[in-house]
């Protein structure tokens, strides 16, 4: 983080997800270890000045600001004459242009001044962007595979709670996907997935692995085991069991966080 609270790491996830890019792959074009990428995207880790460099490189990124980062991080504030410190700290004073920043979106070549001029960056600033995977793809636990993603959808981050989301993914709802919740969503409409697996309750719908496919359920355990309970109107519970050496959680991809309509 910068010495004006400026989260950098966050420009990396956000750009590297924008290209489609895993975490695995963007290490091995920076050189390093996929674990270090992981640690540097959670802002754990500051990179030395070279790698921050290949990291923005393999991003198709501005490796002087990445290198401006990377001084100010580790030296708490440098000589402002250096013109790629200069610029990080002007940008991370103006709330726009941070938040564009942050975003992953390209930075004007015109510098600064042509950012401001840019009519869309408020529109930027309150979205999120959420990876769109195809029909019951199943996300994994790392990183999403980008052959998994046809697009990515804008989520208003005023929607989102106060302790945020956990690797957030989407779905357009599917029937298989989603009979079992049909009072609830409807076909067509997107479903965003908190990849945390909260406690389940009665108001709450889970992304399940079952069947080589994430479908989507009211969920309650007994016994080390996982019931998905019937649609509305059933009787029919659905019992499922962890593979061997397993755990209940390993059946869980998720929490659904919300939903809309994209007339797309």
């Amino acid at each position: 983080m910068t010495q004006a609270g400026l989260p950098f790491h966050e420009r990396i996830r956000n750009r590297r997800d924008d290209r489609g890019i895993t975490g695995s792959a963007l290490a091995i074009r920076a050189g390093v270890s996929p674990s270090y990428i992981s640690l540097i995207e959670k802002g754990q880790k500051v990179p030395s000045e070279d790698v921050a460099e290949a990291i923005a490189l393999a991003l198709d990124d501005d490796p002087q600001l990445y290198r401006a980062w990377v001084r100010t991080a580790r030296l708490g504030g440098v000589d402002p004459t250096l013109s790629g410190v200069q610029r990080l700290q002007e940008i991370s004073t103006d709330p726009d242009l941070s938040a564009l920043l942050i975003s992953g979106e390209n930075i004007a070549a015109g510098g600064v001044d042509a950012v401001r001029k840019q009519t869309p960056v408020r529109l930027r600033r309150t979205t999120l962007k959420v990876p769109l995977l195809e029909d019951g793809a199943d996300p994994g636990i790392d990183d999403i595979p980008s052959r998994l993603v046809r697009k990515t959808v804008r989520v208003d981050l005023g929607l989102i709670p106060d302790d945020g989301w956990t690797r957030p993914f989407a779905y357009r709802a599917d029937p298989a996907g989603v009979w079992r919740v049909a009072d609830r969503i409807r076909v067509g409409e997107i479903v965003v997935i908190d990849s945390r697996a909260r406690r389940p309750t009665s108001d709450r719908i889970h992304a399940v692995r079952h069947e080589g496919r994430i479908v989507l359920a009211r969920t309650l355990l007994k016994d080390e085991k996982l019931l998905l309970l019937p649609p509305e109107g059933g009787s029919d519970f659905e019992v499922l069991s962890p593979a061997a050496g397993g755990h209940t959680a390993d059946l869980v991809a998720g929490t659904v966080a919300m939903t809309f309509r994209r007339w797309d």
